[in-house]
């Protein structure tokens, strides 16, 4: 996804992102199929009760990242290798997956009840 979702910036999914911040058929479709592509099957390996909502936030991270890196071009982002990349938010990403691996035990809910 880093490598190729919107290097191209005529790609059906560039350009149904960039609609999308406009026109709410275009954000309805983004929708689906963020949630049918990469939430769903994010949800179904992630144990904790809140699964949906980690995997909702992987998503957003790999957007966002792939959106900044390819159609904002962003110059740290795009200047990045993909493995420097990698390397600085996989940890992020186990922490939402794999909250027992990653903490030990999952991650304690009361340090953040304020927020």
């Amino acid at each position: 996804m880093l490598n190729a979702w919107a290097a191209d910036l005529h790609t059906p999914m560039a350009v149904l992102l960039r609609a999308s911040m406009t026109r709410e058929d275009a954000a309805e479709v983004l929708r689906e199929h963020v949630t049918a592509e990469s939430v769903g099957p994010i949800a179904a390996a992630v144990t904790a009760d809140d699964a949906r909502l980690r995997a909702a936030l992987c998503s957003a991270m790999l957007m966002g990242i792939a959106s900044q890196r390819h159609l904002l071009r962003m110059p740290d982002l795009a200047a990045a290798d993909v493995e420097e990349i990698l390397r600085l938010v996989v940890p992020v990403f186990r922490g939402l997956i794999a909250p027992e691996q990653a903490y030990g035990s999952a991650p304690d809910r009361s340090a953040s009840a304020g927020h």
